[in-house]
Parts: structure tokens; sequence; C-alpha cells
């Protein structure tokens, strides 16, 4: 039971290790991506169906 435990915590320590250098850099690195990628008229643009279409079930749309 304790080796089991032990294993457990040296491979959280490990992948804590190997995934925290990148903890500094993707915050930045992701915001600047959502800044710049969303002024584009194809994401002001896709947003779905019209105002009026609150997506349920009508006789138009074969509900």
């Amino acid at each position: 039971m304790r080796e089991n435990l032990f294993s457990e915590v040296q491979a959280r320590r490990d992948f804590l290790k190997k995934a925290g250098r990148f903890a500094a850099v993707t915050p930045p690195a992701i915001t600047l991506l959502l800044g710049t990628s969303l002024n584009s008229t194809a994401i002001a643009r896709s947003g779905g169906s019209p105002q009026s279409n609150s997506g349920g079930s009508t006789p138009s749309n074969g509900g």
C-alpha cells in the first residue's frame, strides 16, 4: 500500500516538473491568440442562427 502511494506521489511530481515549465508561457500565449483572432469577421458571422430562431422545434424546420 505504501509503495503504491509513493509511486503516485512520484508520478505527480514528475508530471508537475514536466508541465510546470509551460505555466509561465501558456497564459500570455493564449491571451495573445484570443486577442488577435476575435477581431475576424468570420468570428462575428459564426454566431449560428438569427435572433428570431431560438433553436426550438417549429413547422418550418421540420420539427
